[in-house]
């Protein structure tokens, strides 16, 4: 039965491209890569403007996200 559930989880479509955008885009952003370059480019700094930094480079990196999601297809025909 359990076997049975999981086979039904996993044959969701919209289930199988999350997972696969997912994946694809934590390996291309790379946070855990990311990390001690930002510690130690903001090593100076106070905790408050490390927070600021973070929030910053967390909004831009999905705004970029985001204008390639919808614009992406269309970039895309041109080649």
């Amino acid at each position: 039965m359990l076997a049975l559930i999981h086979i039904r989880f996993f044959e969701q479509p919209l289930l199988n491209n999350f997972l696969a955008s997912f994946t694809s885009l934590f390996s291309v952003v790379n946070p855990l890569g990311m990390m001690p370059v930002f510690l130690a480019l903001t090593t100076e700094h106070t905790p408050e403007y490390r927070k600021l930094m973070a929030r910053k480079a967390c909004m831009y990196v999905v705004i970029i996200l985001s204008f390639f999601l919808l614009a992406g297809t269309f970039i895309m025909s041109f080649f």
